[in-house]
């Protein structure tokens, strides 16, 4: 149900103040990592807020439109991002959202059932990630990224991105085989309330062949064209609680500006690993809700 203005003033300020200090650890989270917070999020607003599922869907695509735009403004500032690609890959993202609106449309899922679909997808996330560390240990090792053939390998990581789109990204066939990639992230978000980084940055930087730091600002970018289509679906819907989402999402814009600033400082191994632990308890906890 949406949150009245009267049920808004018996919220205590410390109740207010660890909202903001979640959506700012979140927002920094989704900025270092590349993945839209969603994973995170929802288990909060469904096990913590006691929120019907629909509501937190729309209210967590929410906080990642909010979330995600902060990371995207900063990252075209710094020119890690081309909009043309972005775009061209929201295009599928968009189109798999619109498959999930008319999914849902005609099957109504349970709560119950929900909870244990969440919980196994971030189970899988969870391992998902754990392996993105371990990859990142490897990397970090070798003294550069192996690239695109076709990229010259003496551009710095702020100009690869746009490297990528001239030299050869219109022309590479691996577009074709990331395309359903995109398009299965674009209705899992709408379906499960999630940004879909964990799926879209190892896609942009193992198939397309980005940089890691230009895979995890596209991912970024993506995930705030998706999460547009989202909002104004379940804003349609009247599934949005706006009154939590503004909320939240001060702390996590802040968070996400503050996390673009730290991507360069902190270790990328040790923040996928954390993150990994994070969603598998998370995800277990919701399995576990399903049979109490």
């Amino acid at each position: 149900m949406m949150l009245s203005l009267a049920e808004l003033s018996t919220m205590t300020f410390m109740g207010i103040l660890l909202m903001i200090f979640l959506g700012f650890f979140i927002g920094i989270i989704t900025s270092i990592s590349g993945i839209g917070g969603g994973a995170i999020i929802m288990p909060f607003l469904l096990l913590i807020l006691n929120m019907d599922h629909n509501y937190a869907k729309g209210t967590s695509l929410f906080l990642i439109l909010l979330s995600s735009g902060i990371a995207t403004l900063y990252n075209i500032k710094q020119k890690k991002i081309s909009i043309s690609i972005i775009l061209f890959t929201s295009f599928f993202g968009i189109l798999g959202s619109i498959s999930c609106f008319i999914f849902q449309k005609y099957l109504i899922i349970e709560e119950r059932i929900f909870f244990i679909l969440f919980g196994l997808f971030e189970v899988i996330m969870a391992f998902r990630m754990i392996f993105k560390a371990k990859l990142e240990l490897k990397n970090i090792s070798k003294s550069s990224i192996t690239l695109d053939p076709s990229i010259d390998k003496s551009i710095s990581p702020s100009n690869s991105i746009l490297k990528i789109e001239h030299n050869s990204f219109w022309t590479n066939k691996r577009v074709f085989r990331a395309s359903p990639f995109f398009f299965v992230t674009g209705f899992l978000t709408t379906f499960f309330g999630i940004g879909g980084g964990p799926i879209t940055t190892p896609v942009f930087h193992e198939i397309l062949h980005m940089p890691i730091t230009s895979a995890i600002a596209s991912s970024s970018a993506m995930i705030f064209v998706n999460s547009i289509i989202n909002v104004i679906y379940y804003g349609i819907q009247g599934e949005i609680q706006w009154v939590f989402g503004v909320i939240i999402g001060i702390g996590m814009m802040v968070g996400s500006y503050t996390g673009v600033f730290l991507s360069n400082h902190i270790s990328k191994s040790m923040v996928y690993f954390l993150i990994g632990i994070l969603l598998g308890i998370l995800g277990t906890v919701m399995i576990i809700g399903f049979f109490v």
